[in-house]
């Protein structure tokens, strides 16, 4: 019993970690807080992190660096299979929340997404989560 306690310790410890590394997981939970009621009123705030999310997903899917490592898992996501997560992670959310969003809201002053971005920014780099490739680096290799 000890044993699979250690266990179920270890992997929702590991699937925590993963979550909060990738802006994606970050729009998740943004995306169920609201749906629940809690975020109703940062209705446009949640809005441009989805539209955010969606566009660097068409980048780091189809320009750079076309592959996602999952850490911890030692997963190599890329080709078709990285293509139809792209749609079902950062699409798919959206369409949801744009079919269903409310013009009846008032617009918030977007404190939550500039908030949510800049305490990612601060405490989690995205050129190493999503192996970017600069420039500098590409022209040395």
């Amino acid at each position: 019993m000890i044993g699979l306690l250690k266990f179920l310790f270890l992997f929702f410890n590991i699937m925590a970690r993963i979550f909060i590394r990738f802006f994606t997981g970050w729009g998740f939970m943004l995306q169920v807080l609201y749906y629940l009621g809690f975020l109703k009123s940062y209705q446009e705030s949640i809005l441009y992190t989805l539209i955010l999310i969606s566009f660097c997903g068409l980048i780091i899917t189809y320009i750079n660096p076309k592959y996602i490592l999952i850490p911890y898992l030692n997963i190599k996501l890329q080709g078709k299979t990285l293509q139809v997560l792209d749609i079902l992670g950062h699409h798919l959310p959206l369409i949801v929340f744009l079919y269903q969003y409310d013009n009846k809201i008032k617009s918030d002053n977007l404190v939550l997404f500039f908030s949510i971005l800049t305490i990612y920014l601060l405490f989690i780099n995205p050129f190493r989560v999503y192996n970017f490739i600069c420039l500098k680096l590409k022209n040395k290799m």
